[in-house]
């Protein structure tokens, strides 16, 4: 992969309950390489956070890849998430609740660190190459052991506003119904997700119904898994079929609703009781909403399968960071040809932010408005100072002819320039001003001219 150029690759991290699976993904969307590891069970959320962090690094190792190729990382976890802080928030199986994991995994991978809800970008994985590519607007339903979903509109993630928009697994379908994992009674995930059909099937056995799930599953029927389902409903197995209608229908009706909600160009179904029952479930959800097209309405909602299949979320965690940091460059673009002001820019504990994106590393914003994680690193000079030299000045000035240079850094006092990187700024006119970085993001802020602002963590 040598002859691919700086910065042309994404890597997507699946984080589920059982397993972490890792992409490399070229711009277009191309996997080029995938490594999977199981999930640490029983341990602290920091060592699930630090495996996240090795099958990363394998990855690239053994694709042959550096951080100078790689642009960013997405992560899609289970449950809610505050992407700004790249913190989660709750998730379900896993000990990551209430750790804020991004500014942890770029501070140890040098990478912008972006993170998503599962079923969001697995949503999003849907719409930018899979089932809903050619699709305006489209929502992704996925069934598995519980009920996840997303929704895109004009090629956008739509997560609402406190990111916890889309939740169709947890609207209710039946007042005072079978209770749900959330604490709710009666959402479509407490009647058709595979943890619902197994309920209902291990209920109807137990009652006395026969049933070919248990000689399948050799009478423990503690899991019942979404093959033994299929495998039922081949052999024309009257409990399963009947649960299994019942469930369809109820996906059916959601469907349904999110039509009358949201209108979108496509609804795209997925996960594993998709993906092992697709062929029973799908013609069931279509002839719901066949029967149930409001009068005068034009029916042209399209419900399609996951293309993607176990790519699609770690496809759709790459889609987010490289559509976050395009968009970012575009808005950049903007600020340098309309003349508009400059980005927003903080910085906390964690590191400096810019149009949302934290950098833990350090990080430039050259006079032509593009944000860039520098291909150097200052040197130490023979007197224990951190010293900028001409070939580090060269690349921070190289655009948009710059005459002011802010350099921030946690050691101020600690910064030298060399004798030849003063020279090169007296012939070019800059003037310098070093600082710490809450003082160095002021003054950027504040000036109006042609600047560049060149953020430098010290060790």
């Amino acid at each position: 992969m040598k002859n691919l150029r700086k910065k042309d690759l994404y890597i997507g991290v699946d984080v589920g309950g059982t397993k972490i699976m890792a992409a490399l993904v070229t711009h277009a969307g191309a996997v080029l390489a995938r490594k999977r590891m199981p999930t640490p069970r029983k341990t602290k959320g920091e060592h699930v956070i630090a495996a996240i962090g090795d099958i990363i690094s394998v990855l690239m190792t053994e694709a042959g890849v550096d951080h100078t190729q790689v642009r960013g990382i997405g992560l899609a976890i289970p449950g809610v998430v505050a992407p700004d802080e790249g913190k989660v928030i709750v998730t379900p199986n896993m000990t990551l609740s209430g750790l804020t994991i991004g500014p942890i995994l770029q501070k140890r991978l040098k990478m912008p660190v972006l993170i998503g809800n599962d079923a969001n970008l697995g949503t999003l994985g849907e719409a930018w190459l899979g089932a809903g590519r050619d699709a305006d607007s489209v929502v992704g339903i996925f069934v598995g052991t519980g009920i996840g979903a997303g929704v895109v509109v004009q090629r956008q993630l739509v997560p609402g506003f406190r990111n916890a928009g889309g939740e169709i697994g947890h609207i209710t379908m039946q007042i005072g119904g079978p209770e749900c994992g959330c604490g709710n009674r009666g959402c479509l995930e407490a009647l058709a997700s595979r943890s619902a059909i197994e309920r209902d099937v291990r209920a109807a056995i137990q009652g006395g119904r026969k049933s070919v799930v248990t000689k399948l599953t050799n009478g423990d029927m503690s899991v019942i898994k979404s093959s033994v389902l299929s495998r039922a409903l081949k052999q024309e197995d009257e409990v399963v079929t009947s649960i299994m209608r019942r469930a369809s229908e109820m996906l059916g009706y959601a469907c349904l609703t999110v039509r009358h909600l949201l209108d979108p160009e496509m609804i795209v179904l997925g996960g594993g009781v998709i993906e092992a029952c697709g062929e029973f479930i799908v013609p069931i959800v279509e002839q719901v909403l066949g029967l149930h097209s409001m009068p005068g309405s034009i029916d042209n909602t399209v419900v399609a399968v996951s293309q993607l299949g176990d790519d699609a979320v770690a496809i759709g965690a790459a889609a987010l960071i490289h559509s976050q940091l395009e968009h970012h460059a575009s808005m950049a673009a903007e600020h340098t040809l309309h003349g508009l002001t400059t980005p927003h820019i903080m910085c906390d504990a964690h590191g400096v932010k810019i149009d949302g994106v934290t950098y833990a590393g350090d990080v430039m914003i050259r006079a032509d408005g593009r944000i860039k994680e520098p291909d150097f690193t200052p040197a130490l000079n023979d007197a224990g100072f951190t010293e900028l030299r001409t070939k580090a000045l060269a690349k921070l000035c190289a655009k948009g002819a710059p005459q002011i240079l802010i350099v921030g850094t946690d050691k101020p006092e600690r910064l030298a320039f060399s004798t030849k990187a003063d020279a090169l700024l007296q012939e070019r006119g800059i003037t310098r001003h070093v600082c710490s970085i809450p003082d160095a993001l002021e003054l950027y802020r504040k000036e109006t001219g042609s600047r560049v602002l060149y953020v430098h963590r010290q060790q």
